[in-house]
């Protein structure tokens, strides 16, 4: 069984509530920051794709949503620091925002859809080439024919690959997905998260096919809470437009020995926790989350992982019977590699409504 829990460092419930389905039994530390081998077979100085220290073309390259952003040089700093840059200062809103946010979210209910993808590696593909013949000196005609080959994907190649198969499978599992806001004496708010199938059964992250494989990344975005700013370092690095919103971007990670609650993923009966590295995208006005990326500060040998990435897209929402405007997920891409597999999930949420006694999602 592979299950995830989302990275946060309030206490979420969504998180805690996947624990319960982790098995114990085998156990590895957190994940901390390695450095690459160099040439020379030396450690280098270059940490595994350090949003915190890469250039701005290596940045383009881990993260193509990049692509067309005004890209402006900052250092990396933390809330520690005695001088806050541009990064602080976007943050400590966007904490505001979500502080005001947070306790406003009431007993929520939505249709949640789900696609799955898994493919085996190497993944290999076939690819036909044409030839042509252009005929003999005794006069012969031109002639075309094919040839074919093999090719294994690798990379961004892969990925798009993955992504397409993804965007294209017509088999999806619909769920009614609830989240709730709920109040704790000693971690202030928590978020709790349940799902239900067709059939009106509690569904939670299983190897049952069907069953999503990460929950609470729907939730990430609480990483960003002011009380959570200790366990960050931070990156400006521009403005970039999303959608219809002008954006502050902004590179983050979380701080090893720091982080109270750390992302964990389970395979078979090995649990590990892991921290995470990431870009947000905020919009410039409101200073609420647009766009989440979260991806592994470092690669988890114990379970063969070097690949972990969320991309969370997020939408206003309105709740007429509270006069309330929230900014929930819309779509939540989870992708991963490890032991021989690349694999990808991706959820989509619509329909947000205040749950009731009498609320229903009308499931196919």
């Amino acid at each position: 069984m592979l299950c995830m829990r989302a990275i946060s460092g309030i206490a979420l419930a969504a998180s805690l509530a996947g624990v319960a389905c982790l098995a114990q039994t085998g156990t590895c530390g957190v994940a901390a920051p390695v450095l690459l081998a160099a040439d020379d077979g030396k450690k280098s100085d270059t940490p595994f794709a350090s949003y915190m220290d890469d250039s701005f073309a290596q940045l383009k390259k881990e993260v193509p949503t990049l692509q067309g952003m005004k890209f402006e040089a900052h250092p990396a700093t933390t809330a520690a620091d005695t001088e806050p840059d541009e990064s602080a200062l976007i943050l400590a809103q966007t904490g505001a925002a979500i502080t005001e946010m947070v306790p406003r979210v009431p007993h929520l209910i939505a249709k949640e859809e789900l696609s799955q993808v898994a493919v085996p590696l190497p993944y290999v593909v076939g690819e036909a080439h044409q030839i042509a013949s252009f005929g003999s000196r005794h006069g012969g005609g031109a002639t075309q024919g094919y040839t074919s080959s093999e090719r294994g994907l690798e990379g961004a190649d892969l990925w798009h690959a993955i992504d397409s198969m993804l965007t294209s499978n017509t088999h999806r599992a619909i769920f009614a997905y609830r989240i709730q806001s709920t109040p704790d004496p000693k971690y202030g708010f928590l978020f709790k998260e349940f799902r239900t199938n067709t059939h009106d059964e509690s569904v939670d992250v299983s190897n049952v096919q069907g069953s999503p494989h990460g929950v609470g990344f729907g939730n990430s975005w609480l990483v960003f809470h002011p009380d959570n700013s200790k366990e960050l370092r931070y990156r400006y690095l521009g403005r970039q437009k999303v959608g219809k919103h002008e954006t502050f971007v902004v590179a983050f990670a979380q701080i090893p020995g720091q982080v109270a609650l750390p992302g964990a993923i389970t395979v078979g009966n090995t649990t590990c926790e892991y921290l995470s590295q990431g870009i947000v995208w905020i919009d410039e006005t409101i200073f609420q989350i647009v766009r989440l990326q979260s991806d592994l500060l470092a690669p988890v040998p114990e379970l063969q992982l070097t690949r972990l990435r969320s991309e969370l897209t997020f939408a206003e929402i309105h709740i007429p019977e509270r006069n309330l405007s929230l900014w929930m997920p819309k779509d939540v891409l989870l992708s991963w590699q490890m032991k021989g597999q690349a694999a990808a999930e991706l959820h989509r949420y619509s329909d947000y409504k205040l749950f009731t006694a009498t609320s229903r999602i009308i499931l196919p």
